[in-house]
């Protein structure tokens, strides 16, 4: 009786495994060109970059990153468990996913990437072994398809990165003004910018608000999805002396929820550019004294 009842308790797991068993496969080679591997329309810096950018998004933390070898590697990223059974009974191992990217150029205008996936129980690498699940929900050709959708966005944005130096000499203005009259001044001129007060504190000299700037589409596969984006200011009201007053600007761009303004998503000069932009909130400030 107790033999029957300690089979009856590892049935399910023994169960699991063979079902597990049925459904993963190895990676082919014919695979990982077909479904792990995507030509850009880009150029290599912009695409090298956009890969940057989309493997955090996912949430992956980079490793080693060479523009120059052509090579992005992240770090581990958990990814749940298998169970298995010993001769100490059942246990589970965790397992952990891993991206090896190479970027090749291909011409001026097109960039290829080539996506490995690593998987790992514990500490040991099996990928390549049948331990993949290809098609279906969380199947390796859907996470293929987010990661080329994340570097394709990244590819569009075609901007450029928001350096201190810029904010310093583009985004920051000193007014002869007082103290309180220019962060009233501040305060109301975002709202006649279009965007909607966060948070004022004149104490601590913090202003932040906020626009929807348009949406853009992301794809994953076959399931196209909307995403607003916005900007939101945050400005830094300082006394310099009794008559004079400086406001540092800060943009910053949100995706959804997710805060990009790190990355290259900056249109910097001409119409609609972040210096215009600077010059008319300043402009309002202006007329606000």
């Amino acid at each position: 009786m107790p033999q029957r009842s300690l089979l009856w308790r590892l049935a399910p797991c023994l169960l699991a495994v063979l079902l597990v068993g049925c459904i993963r496969s190895p990676i082919t080679e014919i695979e990982q060109q077909s479904f792990g591997t995507r030509t850009f329309a880009a150029g290599y810096d912009a695409t090298f970059a956009a890969a940057c950018d989309a493997l955090p998004a996912l949430g992956y933390q980079l490793q080693f990153v060479s523009a120059a070898h052509g090579r992005i590697t992240t770090t581990r990223r958990q990814a749940g468990a298998t169970a298995g059974i010993g001769l100490a009974g059942t246990f589970a191992a965790p397992l952990f996913r891993q991206y090896d990217l190479r970027l090749v150029r291909v011409d001026s205008g097109h960039t290829r990437v080539i996506a490995h996936p690593h998987l790992y129980e514990g500490e040991r690498d099996v990928s390549r072994q049948a331990v993949w699940k290809m098609s279906g929900h969380d199947g390796e050709y859907e996470h293929w398809g987010a990661l080329f959708a994340q570097i394709e966005r990244g590819c569009m944005r075609q901007g450029s990165k928001l350096t201190e130096a810029e904010l310093q000499s583009f985004g920051t203005r000193i007014f002869a003004a007082g103290y309180d009259a220019t962060f009233a001044a501040a305060r109301d001129a975002l709202p006649a910018l279009g965007y909607q007060l966060q948070f004022a504190n004149a104490a601590q000299g913090q202003i932040t608000a906020r626009r929807q700037d348009g949406a853009i589409v992301h794809s994953s596969l076959d399931n196209p999805y909307g995403m607003a984006v916005f900007r939101q200011y945050d400005l830094q009201v300082v006394r310099v002396d009794p008559g004079h007053t400086r406001v540092v600007a800060r943009p910053r761009i949100f995706e959804d929820k997710r805060d990009v303004s790190q990355q290259a998503v900056w249109k910097l000069s001409g119409q609609d550019g972040e210096h215009e932009q600077w010059r008319a909130l300043f402009a309002q400030i202006e007329l606000g004294l």
